[in-house]
């Protein structure tokens, strides 16, 4: 009883996984939109500007915004077409950005020109922290756990391995005595499902 429902299990994770990986690649190709906020994936740049918190995703091709307090407010779509990015944003709080083709290392401080330096401080939770001139750390954002498991296609492909490595473990003994048996590999995945997931 407890391999059949920890099989459920590794098979429900394994499809949010798949779901998560197709649907985060139709954003990253801009096949699908959302206007909300997304989880905060391969950073490329943190500008405060006018009580406002700018925060580059190459993932997503987008820059989210937010209030200083970490709240979200909208975003702005930029063409990088998945790639690293570099922005700025002019005085009417608009971003420019330069496409970087090569970046050795996604960066995680963010000096400002006030003397504030933000920073990821952790990925499970998402947390962004500031620190101002007088090293006082507050934390700015922080995203639920389970966002950072969805976040971008290489997370969600991994949360979908890791139901295939426990589904096939748990039912590795199944596994054995289908691969000894002379019948067509339909028949042993049928086989397969009726003796995981019926029996």
């Amino acid at each position: 009883m407890m391999r059949k429902i920890i099989s459920y299990v590794a098979t429900l994770i394994l499809l949010i996984g798949m779901m998560g990986f197709v649907l985060n690649i139709l954003m990253s190709m801009d096949i699908c939109s959302y206007v909300g906020e997304l989880p905060i994936v391969r950073v490329q740049g943190v500008v405060e500007q006018e009580d406002k918190l700018y925060i580059g995703l190459a993932e997503y091709n987008r820059i989210q915004v937010y209030d200083l307090n970490g709240h979200y407010q909208t975003y702005f779509k930029v063409e990088n077409y998945g790639k690293d990015f570099d922005f700025t944003i002019d005085r009417y709080g608009i971003p420019s950005i330069i496409v970087v083709y090569a970046r050795k290392k996604t960066p995680s401080f963010f000096m400002q020109n006030n003397g504030n330096q933000y920073s990821i401080k952790s990925q499970f939770p998402l947390i962004v922290e500031r620190t101002d001139p007088f090293t006082v750390k507050q934390k700015v954002i922080e995203q639920p756990w389970y966002w950072s498991l969805w976040a971008g296609s290489i997370h969600s492909w991994f949360m979908g391995l890791c139901g295939i490595i426990v589904l096939v473990i748990v039912n590795i003994q199944i596994i054995f005595e289908l691969g000894g048996d002379n019948c067509s590999k339909e028949e042993k995945i049928k086989l397969f499902f009726k003796k995981v997931f019926i029996k």
